[in-house]
């Protein structure tokens, strides 16, 4: 009782124009912060100086000038106080539009209800109308107010769809024009011109994609990683409103500044810098409005071509791929899952002390299902050699942390981030040039690796982890029958076959191409997508990450036999003591010898690169310096 005449008295103070506002405190996705912000902007009411908002070095402390702690339980006691009395209040006409607002997101329902209800009394009331009459009225009305949204979405979704539908066609011309003209298919020409349409059709299809944005560039970006970070950003006005919404009418007075401009842009979200009245520099990322509705309808015309592309080509499964979209974007269209997956990952990189690794800092009390704000990092692009070496920083060092750090969250924590593309991985020095850093470690400028948008992360399954462990030791110690019996246990016979000869081979040419496809058992592309099908989601997702990996690192001058080394490494680690022997592990990991001459070839192949590297590099410094005087 003495919090509810606490609150009550409170409100007393408060002008009748602002009662109306404080019924947006309801809403459960306006954080703790902003309500009690919006709180003290409509009272007027002066605050103590022990009370006054705090800057803290790791996020906003805002105090308000109630007695109340900051829990969650006495925050909802202080809104329903604050709401009990203010809906009490004389202007009841005010209280009732704002609850008229509050229900107008479900305006359809009530005029699909209202529409029902005014045919049914006419049909009863009157005899002008038939009841067949009725219902052709009644049908096509409702069905247009209950789902407006969704008919608006698929009538925008048309210039998206008719670029699909004429690549569509386009392609199929293409391949049946192909195989009319060359009679043998067994050729060497028609091989040759096959790989060149085949190459042709997805450069074609990653310019629909990238002109399409959003859902397809997710689609693209499932299946390589292109374009991700090259989406055109929206204007301020129709971002604002998102931001207004999700954290209330006076959201713009707890920041000092925001740039109105758009520093980056994806599929599904843009990024603004702006600085917090506490003077922290913070980026704020705010999904584009009306997403959720775009990406149903975007979504079903996916469906729909995937669905017809396996009825015209029966040898094609795709379903599984719109499967895996579907709830890829599901996940990250909620922005609370992002917040906690960078949470944990950055509770796993303090915990385990991974150097070279940061998190952004997230502000919890500021972030919502659709806002985002998090630490402002200045930083260089992963793939941007040029800027890299103008630092003093090595890309292939770079390459190789990246490397230890996905390995090490896949092989020992098992816990992954899912979508670590170019534009998602920065690169930011840290301190000082060294002579012995470059010396020993093969770069003149420390730095640190970046990771940023947690939307999707992969919980790997302890058993899973530890026959990928396994599978990696394998390649090391080149034993052929514990890779064939890995891959079966983790996808069957074709898996056997193909997965050694994915994960450790890469094509440069063409010819090594050709050459890896068949040793894999992959004349078709139909072959890839049946074994895709037929093993499991958390396989598909290993695979897909380690494919991005792959392709990030490669750039940057990372190697085959890095990447054994290294996986190796860790998978290593992750393996469970020999103490717990389990079904899924081979009879070799259980014996002391074999992991004795595992951890053997492991070092000695460590440190015989470490050495010759460090020597190199002390040889050309020698030269650097006493060169002239040696070789007069």
């Amino acid at each position: 009782m003495a919090e509810a005449d606490k609150a009550a008295e409170y409100v007393n103070v408060l002008s009748d124009s602002s009662r109306v506002a404080l019924l947006s405190l309801r809403t459960r996705s306006t954080p703790t912060v902003v309500r009690y912000q919006l709180l003290k902007n409509l009272s007027g009411v002066p605050e103590p100086a022990q009370n006054r908002a705090e800057s803290s070095g790791r996020g906003v402390v805002v105090s308000h000038p109630l007695p109340y702690t900051s829990s969650s339980s006495d925050d909802d006691s202080l809104t329903a106080h604050v709401l009990e009395r203010q809906i009490s209040h004389p202007r009841v006409n005010q209280a009732a539009s704002a609850a008229l607002k509050r229900v107008w997101p479900h305006w359809q329902t009530l005029l699909l209800f209202l529409s029902v209800a005014t045919a049914a009394l006419a049909r009863a009331f009157t005899h002008y109308l038939t009841q067949w009459q009725t219902l052709l009225l009644v049908i096509p009305v409702a069905a247009v107010l209950r789902w407006y949204d969704f008919v608006w979405a698929m009538l925008c979704s048309m210039p998206r769809s008719s670029r699909v539908c004429v690549w569509t066609l386009g392609t199929g011309a293409a391949y049946r024009f192909l195989k009319k003209y060359h009679l043998d298919h067994e050729s060497e020409e028609y091989q040759l011109a096959l790989t060149e349409l085949h190459t042709e059709v997805g450069r074609r299809l990653a310019n629909v994609c990238r002109a399409n944005g959003g859902v397809y560039v997710k689609a693209g970006q499932f299946a390589s990683s292109f374009g991700a970070d090259r989406a055109v950003p929206r204007s301020y006005r129709a971002i604002r409103q998102v931001l207004l919404f999700e954290l209330g009418p006076n959201a713009e007075s707890l920041f000092s500044s925001f740039e109105k401009t758009a520093v980056a842009a994806a599929s599904i979200a843009q990024v603004h810098r702006a600085r917090l009245s506490t003077g922290e520099e913070v980026a704020v990322k705010l999904q584009y409005p009306g997403l959720r509705t775009k990406v149903g309808a975007d979504l079903f015309i996916i469906k729909c071509l995937a669905r017809t592309a396996t009825y015209v080509f029966p040898d094609f499964h795709l379903s599984w791929m719109y499967d895996e979209l579907e709830n890829s974007l599901n996940t990250e269209m909620d922005f609370r899952t992002e917040i906690a997956n960078a949470t944990k990952l950055a509770g796993i990189v303090k915990e385990d002390s991974i150097a070279c690794v940061h998190v952004p800092h997230m502000y919890h009390e500021l972030c919502s299902p659709r806002v985002v704000v998090m630490e402002w990092i200045e930083g260089t692009k992963i793939t941007n050699v040029n800027e890299l070496n103008r630092q003093g920083i090595n890309p292939r060092c770079v390459g190789l942390s990246l490397l230890r750090l996905f390995a090490e969250l896949t092989f020992v924590k098992g816990f992954v981030h899912g979508d670590p593309h170019p534009g998602n991985l920065m690169v930011r020095a840290k301190g000082k040039r060294s002579f012995l850093n470059w010396l020993f470690r093969g770069s003149h400028q420390a730095f640190e690796l970046v990771l940023l948008d947690h939307g999707t992360s992969l919980t790997v399954q302890p058993e899973m982890r530890e026959l990928f462990c396994q599978l990696w030791c394998s390649f090391v110690t080149r034993d052929k029958k514990m890779q064939r019996d890995v891959c079966f246990q983790l996808g069957g016979e074709r898996a056997a076959m193909a997965l050694p000869v994915l994960l450790t081979h890469q094509a440069r040419t063409r010819e090594e191409e050709q050459a890896v496809r068949a040793k894999a058992g992959f004349d078709r592309f139909s072959d890839m997508t049946a074994m895709m099908a037929s093993v499991s989601r958390e396989l598909v997702e290993l695979l897909r990450i380690n494919t991005v990996i792959r392709g990030v690192s490669s750039q940057l001058g990372i190697n085959m036999q890095d990447r054994k080394r290294i996986c190796a490494w860790y998978a290593r680690q992750g393996l469970p003591p020999r103490s717990r022997q389990k079904p899924h592990i081979h009879p070799s990991f259980n014996k002391l010898r074999y992991r004795l001459e595992l951890l053997g070839i492991l070092s000695l192949w460590s440190t015989v690169t470490w050495t010759k590297s460090t020597a190199w590099r002390a040889w050309g410094c020698i030269l650097d310096v006493f060169g002239e005087v040696i070789f007069e």
